[in-house]
């Protein structure tokens, strides 16, 4: 068992069976990251393909 307190990033390998639950009546944001994209997760995010094909592929300029 793993507490993280406010603020705590955790890296958790894929393939890793995992559970969480938050301690206390506070709000608690979970954040997932996929990198490259799960195939099985694509369809959550179809609805941006048109705004990411206007936009140019390259370092942000500033």
């Amino acid at each position: 068992m793993v507490e993280a307190e406010p603020g705590s990033v955790m890296r958790i390998p894929p393939d890793v069976m995992r559970y969480a639950e938050p301690i206390g009546d506070e709000v608690a944001l979970n954040l997932d990251v996929f990198s490259p994209i799960r195939p099985d997760y694509r369809h959550l995010v179809t609805y941006q393909d048109a705004e990411f094909a206007q936009q140019p592929v390259g370092p942000a300029p500033g």
